[in-house]
C-alpha cells in the first residue's frame, strides 16, 4: 500500500485533473460500527495518500425510543468529532469529480477525477491494526476537542469501566461472526482491569453494554458488573 501511495503522489503532480478523494458513507447501523468505519477509511487514506473527505453521520440505529434517527446521528457526530480538520464532502466540486461507489478499498484504482464512496475499509485496517498507533494522537485530539457535557452525570472520584460486547447483528449475520468477542475473553480482560484497580485502591464500577436477553450476561453480573 505504501508503494501505491508514492505512485499516487507523483501522478497528482503530473496531472492537471482534480485528485481523487475517498469518503465513508452509507452505513446505517450503530454508533460504534459507524465510527469504526470512518476511522478505517481515514486510516486507509492516510496510509495510501488519497485525500479523505468527511461525510457526517446521516442516520443511526439503536437510537433511544421516541427520538429521531437523524438527530441521534448528529449527536454522535458532534460527540465523536471525527471530521475535525477534514475537508467536508459537501464542499467537493462535483463537476470535477465522478462519484464511484465501491465495496472494498482495493477497488481504488483511478487516481484522479474520482470521488470514491465506501462503507468502510475494514479489509485494509484489520490486516494492519498496528498502523492506528501512528495516528492515535490525532484521533484522540479530535475526540477531546469536542464538548463532553453528557458525561458529567458520572460520579467524581469513581472510575467507570465500560465494556461493549457486540451481539445483536453479529449474532444474526454469519458474515459478522468474526466480530463477536467471546464472553470468556471479555471476562478475563475485565478481571485484569479489576485486579489493577484493586491494586491501585481506587473506587470503580464495571459496566457492560450489549444487546440480547439479560440471562445471556449472567456471568458478568455474577462478577459484579452492571449490565
Amino acid at each position: 500500500m505504501r508503494l501505491k501511495a508514492r505512485r499516487l503522489i507523483r501522478f497528482r503532480r503530473r496531472s492537471g485533473a482534480a485528485p481523487s478523494c475517498i469518503t465513508c458513507a452509507g452505513k446505517l447501523d450503530g454508533a460504534g460500527a459507524q465510527a469504526q468505519a470512518v476511522l478505517s477509511t481515514q486510516l486507509f487514506a492516510a496510509e495510501t495518500g488519497i485525500q479523505y473527505v468527511h461525510t457526517p453521520f446521516q442516520s443511526m440505529d439503536h437510537h433511544p425510543s421516541g427520538s429521531d434517527a437523524a438527530a441521534w446521528a448528529q449527536r454522535w457526530e458532534s460527540f465523536l468529532n471525527l471530521g475535525e480538520g477534514e475537508r467536508p464532502n459537501a464542499e467537493i466540486g462535483r463537476r470535477e469529480l465522478r462519484v464511484r461507489r465501491i465495496k472494498k478499498p482495493r477497488h481504488v484504482k483511478q487516481l484522479v477525477g474520482v470521488l470514491y464512496v465506501i462503507e468502510h475499509c475494514h479489509t485494509f485496517a484489520d490486516r494492519r491494526p498496528d498502523l492506528y498507533r501512528k495516528h492515535l494522537d490525532k484521533f484522540r485530539g479530535r475526540y477531546h476537542d469536542a464538548a463532553k457535557d453528557e458525561l458529567l452525570r458520572f460520579s467524581e472520584g469513581v472510575v467507570k469501566v465500560a465494556a461493549h460486547l457486540r451481539r445483536g447483528d453479529a449474532m444474526r449475520d454469519r458474515n459478522l461472526a468474526d466480530r463477536v468477542t467471546e464472553d470468556d475473553f471479555a471476562l478475563r480482560v475485565l478481571e485484569q482491569v479489576r485486579t489493577a484497580l484493586d491494586h491501585s485502591r481506587v473506587s470503580y464500577e464495571m459496566h457492560v453494554y450489549s444487546e440480547g436477553r439479560r440471562e445471556d450476561f449472567a456471568a458478568f453480573e455474577h462478577r459484579g458488573a452492571i449490565v
